[in-house]
């Protein structure tokens, strides 16, 4: 008997998501808290079925549609155990930095909600051209799966390459105690002046700009272009940061327990306000 087609694709790994999970009594598997900002909405849910889409890896056309799919899992089974020594130790290596890299560069590229912004812009290229070049025949559909990931695919040696450029520190915030939050689309980019990233806003090359990836509830990356030190880990900086994932482009936020987050007013506040603001936005657009 043939062996089962994977269809459920994760688009952020599950040896990544595993580290922001628990164990739950009773429940197979693990479980992360999860806040959809877009349903603003907040339930439990198996690592199995955070972060990933039916068919979301599949190539149509070709011999192996699921090939994508099985080269993502090669990757995880090599890179994953390294990023798990990266937890363990909590230091840095070449090796770990690698790892890391390859990790921030396959979730910047290819994840929901970028896709999502990927296939509204050019579906409106395509509108645009229809009306300023009359007569122009162009498909009315949307640009097709296949199309989104050769442009996905495209974006990886360019985003692997900005991100060797930089210099990488491990802030550790169990000194604080205080927790990371991480998303389905965890690399967060955002200006030293704090200006968080928007789609096509703060972009990889820009000097102030700064790469933020939690590995772990107490573990993030943070990466700069110049050489600074090491930022000194505070419940304000913990919270900071937060913001900027809660303000990036994830739809959803996953999370082990309650997190912090620093309000535009500088006030610090707990993760049962993001939960609020989801409400609120829901609200305005109904």
């Amino acid at each position: 008997m043939s062996a089962a087609i994977p269809r459920k694709h994760h688009y952020i790994s599950k040896c990544y998501l595993k580290a922001f999970a628990d164990v739950k009594p009773n429940k197979k598997g693990r479980y992360l808290k999860v806040i959809d900002l877009e349903n603003a909405s907040t339930f439990e849910a198996n690592i199995e079925d955070c972060a990933a889409k039916r068919d979301f890896n599949r190539y149509e056309g070709i011999g192996d549609e699921q090939a994508l799919e099985h080269s993502i899992a090669d990757i995880e089974n090599e890179v994953g155990p390294v990023l798990d020594e990266l937890r363990d130790s909590r230091q840095l290596t070449h090796e770990r930095i690698d790892a890391s890299i390859c990790f921030m560069t396959m979730y910047y590229s290819r994840n929901l909600p970028g896709r999502e912004n990927l296939e509204n812009f050019v579906a409106g290229v395509l509108q645009q051209y229809r009306l300023t070049e009359g007569g122009l025949e162009l498909p009315e559909t949307l640009p097709s799966q296949n199309r989104l990931i050769q442009l996905e695919l495209e974006q990886i040696p360019v985003v692997s390459g900005h991100l060797k450029m930089r210099h990488w520190k491990l802030l550790d915030s169990s000194s604080v105690s205080e927790e990371f939050v991480t998303s389905n689309s965890p690399v967060t980019l955002f200006s030293d002046n704090d200006q968080s990233s928007t789609f096509w806003g703060i972009d990889l090359q820009t000097s102030r700009t700064v790469v933020f990836f939690p590995i772990s509830p107490t573990l993030a990356l943070y990466g700069t272009l110049e050489d600074t030190t090491t930022p000194l880990v505070t419940l304000d900086l913990v919270a900071k940061l937060n913001n900027h994932t809660v303000e990036g482009r994830g739809t959803q936020l996953y999370y082990r327990d309650d997190f912090k987050v620093r309000k535009p007013d500088g006030n610090i506040v707990d993760s049962s306000v993001v939960l609020s603001k989801s409400i609120l936005n829901k609200c305005a657009r109904s």
